[in-house]
């Protein structure tokens, strides 16, 4: 019965870092979108470069202490925002940063013509570190759009 506790509670504050780790995310979002000058880096959570990536994938930030922080519950969620482009400013946004848009040569299937294409938008990564009771600690990435 202990054992069952035991694993009942590892499993419960896991699912509620994922969840605190949703709305890390989504916060996330919402600071991008409220971002004047992508072209900047803003205090300690958004670079418009990306960053070198750890062993695991995760980047390299030069201090987590200093990235966006907001309470969930008994979680501290931590976010950075990277833009997926190599240089700034950005000059050619074809050339320079990864464009998500329709493969070319789409095309309608009622009318044979060809589909019109969605503008290109920039693409930005979101990486969330969660930290909560009990050592628990849990990484979310997602991958945001923006025009």
């Amino acid at each position: 019965v202990m054992l069952d506790n035991v694993l009942a509670g590892n499993i419960a504050r896991q699912e509620a870092a994922a969840q605190a780790a949703d709305v890390g995310i989504a916060t996330a979002f919402a600071e991008l979108q409220s971002l004047v000058d992508t072209d900047a880096p803003a205090a300690g959570w958004y670079f418009p470069t990306p960053l070198a990536e750890d062993a695991d994938g995760l980047p390299d930030v030069p201090d987590w202490d200093a990235a966006r922080e907001l309470p969930v519950g008994r979680f501290e969620v931590r976010f950075v925002v990277e833009r997926v482009c190599r240089t700034t400013p950005v000059t050619d946004g074809l050339q320079q940063c990864l464009m998500s848009e329709p493969a070319p040569g789409l095309r309608n299937a009622k009318s044979g013509e060809q589909a019109v294409l969605v503008p290109a938008q920039r693409t930005y990564r979101a990486t969330v570190h969660v930290t909560g009771p009990k050592n628990t600690s849990s990484w979310a990435q997602a991958l945001l759009t923006r025009p």
